[in-house]
């Protein structure tokens, strides 16, 4: 069989999970579609630069947080994403050979984690921590805190005493990701030490 353009995986994946959003109960609507597609979008430019495999790495970033469309625990979503991407993959006929990379990107995607997946799993990792970083990523912390019932102090706590804005970018590991993003990892910081006097 000839191999597919990635272009080709994007329509499909997406097609796909534009689906399972509309089935579902949209759980997290700031881990819907929209992320996914924000956090591809980031990574297919910096793919390109660096020689990813950009088919492992459109299906990573399209379906990392699937988990999240319907009512998932805070821990371990990424397992839970990880077997309704392999599904996904499966369903569309997606390079049997790369569904085991993509899956083992996105289960070990999370903060205190060693990512898998090498070059592309370092790439899916680095501009979903992005996602977590200035405005968007404000909403984008709490959001979902808020959806689970967690209060301003246990938000403020985790954050930014227990240092989760921190681990999250020290999770990008490359240089020239932390120079283009540090504006929008400060604005983050300040607004929840300014936030944590609102305690």
């Amino acid at each position: 069989m000839k191999t597919k353009d990635y272009k080709y995986w994007e329509k499909k994946i997406s097609q796909k999970i534009n689906q399972l959003w509309q089935k579902s109960n949209k759980f997290l609507p700031c881990h819907g579609p929209s992320h996914h597609w924000r956090v591809w979008k980031n990574a297919e430019k910096f793919g390109k630069k660096k020689g990813a495999d950009l088919e492992i790495l459109v299906a990573s970033c399209l379906l990392h947080d699937l988990a999240a469309f319907n009512k998932s625990p805070i821990n371990g979503h990424n397992l839970q994403s990880a077997k309704i991407a392999k599904s996904v993959l499966e369903s569309i006929n997606f390079p049997k050979e790369k569904i085991k990379v993509v899956c083992g990107i996105i289960s070990t995607h999370r903060s205190g984690k060693k990512q898998a997946g090498g070059l592309e799993g370092d790439i899916m990792k680095a501009f979903d921590k992005v996602d977590t970083l200035g405005p968007m990523g404000v909403y984008r912390i709490i959001t979902p805190m808020s959806i689970r019932g967690y209060d301003l102090t246990t938000i403020v706590k985790w954050f930014l005493t227990d240092g989760k804005v921190k681990r999250k970018w020290q999770a990008i590991k490359f240089p020239e990701i932390k120079r283009q993003y540090r504006s929008d990892y400060l604005y983050t910081l300040n607004f929840f030490k300014k936030l944590a006097k609102f305690k």
